[in-house]
């Protein structure tokens, strides 16, 4: 193996997935001579949906039918410099689009967080905005559906108060105003005081009581506040946990 086609296959390997597709139409595009013919345009055998576009018997393009059909080429079309940098456009949109619909079907992902990762895979911020409307339009990207069912997840494992529903939604790349919904919404009909006083009783009788109340008061008090109960709620499971534990004796 030369020298020049090990260092090729290396930056293969290192290039980011966009500048792979990138340079992989670029090279196929600089081969074809100006006012070269488009033969074909037409479905891809054995990929429903999908389209081949040809110059010859060059494929130079395989495109979603959409993408194909915004991309305005036909059969008999001269080959020109504003049809490759149209199809240039299509086809990293399209590679985009495949690498976000694969990501999605691995696990769900919020915008933000898919819109972070197709950077990272080297795709022009055009393509990943097209990428993105596209997944949001099929109804694979969904951010407040994302956050419900987060939120519907965290809540069903144990107690826990709406401001860490919404920390932990923040965490995972959930929008502020949609956290807040998806926290307000799942919370709804619970009662805070309730799922506050269940946490600080259990806890409490696991506490070593030969801290003295006060500390056991304020080691309750903070760990009610990490779990995202208000000020209130924290006093008052506080208040009574530390009583029923007194009143069940040692």
């Amino acid at each position: 193996m030369s020298q020049t086609t090990h260092e090729q296959r290396a930056h293969k390997k290192r290039a980011p997935r966009g500048a792979r597709t990138r340079e992989k139409f670029a090279a196929i595009a600089d081969a074809i001579a100006p006012g070269a013919m488009i033969t074909d345009v037409a479905p891809q055998a054995g990929a429903p949906g999908r389209i081949i576009i040809r110059v010859g018997r060059r494929v130079i393009a395989t495109l979603s039918q959409s993408l194909a059909l915004a991309a305005h080429v036909a059969a008999g079309d001269q080959w020109s410099q504003e049809i490759r940098d149209t199809l240039a456009i299509a086809v990293e949109t399209d590679a985009a689009t495949r690498n976000a619909v694969s990501r999605l079907s691995r696990r769900p992902m919020t915008t933000s967080r898919l819109r972070m990762a197709l950077r990272r895979a080297g795709f022009t911020e055009r393509a990943v905005d097209a990428a993105l409307s596209k997944c949001a339009q099929i109804g694979l990207l969904d951010d407040a559906a994302f956050a419900h069912a987060l939120a519907d997840d965290i809540v069903r494992r144990q107690p826990i108060g709406k401001r860490f529903i919404e920390a932990k939604l923040r965490s995972r790349g959930v929008s502020s105003d949609i956290a807040h919904e998806a926290a307000e919404n799942i919370m709804r009909g619970r009662d805070a005081g309730a799922d506050a006083l269940a946490l600080a009783t259990h806890r409490a009788r696991s506490m070593d009581a030969s801290v003295g109340p006060n500390k056991m008061r304020q080691r309750l008090l903070a760990y009610l506040a990490r779990r995202g109960f208000d000020a209130q709620a924290c006093n008052n499971a506080a208040s009574l946990a530390l009583a029923q534990v007194a009143s069940d004796g040692p």
